[in-house]
């Protein structure tokens, strides 16, 4: 979400929408970080299913991995501050979730 807000920035806001934080009227510059610390909060949340017994050991360091390499790119948004980093978050963020439930769904297999 973050990064889409990104690079759609000037396009939503000539619309009438705000979807991310502003701070004089452009892009907060904190938005990377933003992105960074809520994928941080992810990898405990990713792995609930196994410390209530739903699924494995091995999807839970899997969809750990996965939100270490989220978080990262979330904290290269926020260093770059460039459509490199935000397209690469965007395009990480839609395969991150079919990879976790497929994660899950593998490891009970």
């Amino acid at each position: 979400f973050w990064s889409i807000g990104w690079l759609g920035f000037d396009e939503y806001q000539k619309a009438g929408y705000r979807l991310l934080p502003m701070r004089d009227g452009l892009r907060d510059p904190k938005t990377g970080l933003y992105a960074a610390l809520y994928a941080l909060i992810l990898i405990p949340v990713a792995a609930l299913p196994f410390f209530w017994g739903y699924t494995g050991a091995v999807s839970a360091i899997f969809v750990g991995i996965l939100g270490v390499v989220y978080a990262g790119l979330g904290w290269r948004l926020y260093r770059k501050k460039d459509r490199k980093a935000a397209l690469t978050l965007m395009f990480f963020s839609f395969f991150y979730l079919p990879l976790t439930l497929i994660a899950f769904f593998v490891d009970k297999i």
